[in-house]
């Protein structure tokens, strides 16, 4: 009689000590760029030294088969606990992939297979960073101080637009490192003409203003394309942010191209 609600307990007990100890690794694994597997193992771990814990006084109480069968128990809710999260973060996963059609850009820059948002937000990181080195060597290239002025302040443009991808990264659990986002960034820069030439040697203001244009307004169709691709709402979303954050600075920028020549206004970059 006694083993129906000792079933039932400790399975519950297993449940709620695995799903508790996943929610205080989570961060953690954030944090260390870990993927979930190591969330599910790190949390099985955990769970499993709070239950020996828990029972251990019933072998120094002389009831070893008590102990053992308790905790069997509750590693089985465990287990059912730690299949249902493994489900729901392969879902979870698998939502995230789209796959372009043969006629968009898109699938000249991942050679028709399927794409993972985490994917293009990386591609998109290393894009801005490409930006930002490209504007870092013009600032220290030149003597003329309006021109450093300039580049710097485009740079840290580019910095920041790389900061608020990572922030939304660093929300997701990270996927097993693949070649494949060095990949993208290279054939989107061929493909897109995003970064793929050099700032040309004694620019002007104006022509450095001009090439950032370009370079944003690539961006951004670079962004639109992809963000057609994913067919939920919520997906869509996750990209067009950073559709508009890229139209925000076009817009900057186009206010900079005009008021640039004012001496009172480079200043104040």
């Amino acid at each position: 009689m006694f083993i129906e609600p000792l079933l039932g307990t400790n399975l519950l007990v297993g449940f709620i000590v695995f799903i508790g100890a996943v929610l205080v690794i989570y961060p953690v694994a954030l944090h260390l760029d870990q993927t979930w597997p190591f969330v599910l193992i790190s949390g099985f771990f955990i769970g499993l030294s709070i239950l020996v814990i828990r029972d251990i006084h019933s072998v120094n109480d002389g009831g070893l088969f008590m102990f053992f069968l308790s905790l069997g128990l509750a590693i089985g809710g465990m287990a059912i606990a730690g299949v249902i999260l493994g489900y729901l973060f392969h879902t979870r996963n698998q939502w995230l992939y789209a796959q372009p059609s043969d006629r968009s850009k898109a699938s000249q820059v991942f050679n028709h297979d399927a794409i993972h948002l985490r994917d293009i937000f990386n591609a998109g990181i290393k894009i801005e960073e490409k930006g930002m080195r490209i504007y870092e060597l013009c600032a220290q290239t030149t003597n003329d101080m309006n021109l450093k002025r300039l580049c710097r302040y485009l740079a840290a443009e580019e910095m920041n637009h790389r900061d608020a991808i990572m922030k939304v990264l660093r929300r997701w659990l990270p996927r097993k490192q693949t070649n494949q986002v060095d990949m993208y960034v290279h054939m989107a820069t061929d493909t897109f003409n995003i970064f793929k030439e050099p700032l040309p040697e004694s620019s002007t203001d104006q022509k450095i203003i001009t090439y950032a244009l370009q370079h944003e307004n690539a961006m951004a169709d670079f962004y639109r394309e992809l963000a057609d691709l994913f067919p939920d709402e919520w997906k869509r979303m996750n990209i067009n942010w950073i559709i508009a954050e890229e139209r925000s600075h076009i817009e900057k920028l186009n206010e900079l191209k005009r008021n640039f020549s004012d001496p009172h206004y480079a200043h104040t970059l």
